[in-house]
């Protein structure tokens, strides 16, 4: 197996340690994968705080807060009724809350209500750890924080005692 010196930690590793790249010498990248995959993960933690910092500033600037407050007082009415008339209102947010979470770090995925109530009934709307039948929280098994998607098959239900404990540990539930 051929060896190649990686630009970046000035290693030399061995050519199935590099991704392929045709253009490349040797029909690899110049950067090993490890360096690859930790200047990718820094390039994410940048871009998040780009967005974190630009997201702060509009909202001070536009006076974010107090426009919602008074944006709320005026039709309070209006939306108080709306989730009076859904029952599903709360866990419509929680799913656009997600999926836009995951969407903002790159990790995709996302589902729907109805998933989200079948999964809890083939729990027995039980909790997965204590196993008691509690209000139950979604729990994504590998953490979005941690590149973990909003599908559902990485979620898992959780009374919040459960949840809170495992907080962004991970960790599945099988039973």
């Amino acid at each position: 197996m051929l060896e190649k010196h990686c630009s970046n930690c000035k290693k030399i590793k061995k050519n199935d340690q590099f991704f392929k790249d045709k253009r490349g010498k040797l029909g690899v990248e110049s950067i090993c994968k490890r360096c690859r995959m930790n200047r990718s993960n820094e390039n994410r933690a940048k871009k998040r705080e780009q967005y974190n910092e630009y997201y702060r500033k509009w909202r001070k600037d536009n006076n974010f807060n107090e426009y919602a407050r008074q944006y709320f007082i005026k039709n309070r009415k209006e939306i108080l009724e709306k989730r009076k008339k859904d029952p599903l209102y709360l866990e419509k947010k929680n799913v656009r809350w997600h999926k836009r979470r995951a969407k903002l770090l790159g990790n995709g995925g996302s589902h729907t209500v109805k998933e989200w109530k079948d999964l809890c009934e083939h729990w027995g709307n039980i909790c997965a750890i204590c196993r008691e039948k509690k209000k139950l929280t979604k729990d994504h098994i590998i953490p979005i924080s941690k590149d973990g998607t909003d599908n559902i098959d990485n979620i898992q239900p959780l009374c919040q005692r459960c949840n809170s404990i495992k907080k962004d540990k991970q960790s599945q539930i099988f039973g």
